[in-house]
């Protein structure tokens, strides 16, 4: 999960790691934008859609202990190919990905 530290200032982060030529890896997508060299964490999207719709059920009258816990269960990944490129890092095209087994 992310840290409060890795969110918080990415930018810098990211500056500061470059300078370094560390990679780094941010809990969100918007950490790879923000200058990170990737960004793998929860679809933030779909957290605000489960939040609503707890609110929904709250202003409803159900009370908050009868909601049921929910996790993420969409994660988004990014990289910031720029970063890569910088690093001298090579990431395939896509097309060229083996899949799991």
């Amino acid at each position: 999960m992310p840290t409060l530290e890795l969110y918080l200032d990415p930018e810098q982060l990211g500056t500061l790691a470059a300078k370094n030529r560390l990679p780094t890896i941010g809990g969100f997508r918007g950490s790879a934008q923000a200058g990170l060299l990737i960004g793998y964490g929860p679809s933030l999207r779909e957290l605000d859609r489960q939040e609503a719709g707890h609110v929904e059920r709250i202003l409803n009258g159900t009370q908050a202990g009868e909601l049921p816990f929910q996790g993420p269960t969409h994660f988004v990944f990014a990289i910031n190919m720029r970063v890569a490129k910088a690093l001298g890092v090579t990431i395939r095209p896509l097309s060229l990905w083996e899949p799991t087994r």
